[in-house]
């Protein structure tokens, strides 16, 4: 299952990448699964989902509240780093969303581009 949505107004990297987990989750939760890992390319968006939020002195931190909430809520939901180069379909989603005009959500079949 895939979404790639063009995000306008984010000017950071590492917000796009909180919306797109944030959004991942929230699908998860919608869809009612009990067990959901989301993988991420962004070791510090990850490293920042993980340490204490206390401790959180980015301008990113309070975004990340939501995500946080989520991932207390449901322990068997985990979100991970993976090496970009490793993460080919996210990557391949990402150059098909920038080509977009409209959000793109599959279930079961996939676009032909991965």
């Amino acid at each position: 299952m895939g979404t790639c949505t063009t995000l306008f107004g984010l000017v950071s990297p590492d917000l796009a990448e909180v919306d797109a987990v944030l959004d991942g989750l929230q699908l998860a939760c919608d869809r009612g699964w009990d067990m959901v890992v989301i993988e991420s390319h962004s070791a510090r968006v990850v490293n920042m989902l993980h340490q204490d939020p206390e401790l959180d002195l980015c301008t990113i931190g309070p975004i990340l509240d939501p995500i946080r909430s989520l991932l207390t809520a449901h322990p068997h939901f985990h979100v991970s780093f993976i090496s970009r180069n490793v993460n080919v379909v996210a990557h391949t989603l990402a150059t098909l969303a920038l080509r977009c005009t409209q959000s793109l959500f599959f279930d079961s079949v996939f676009p032909k581009i991965i």
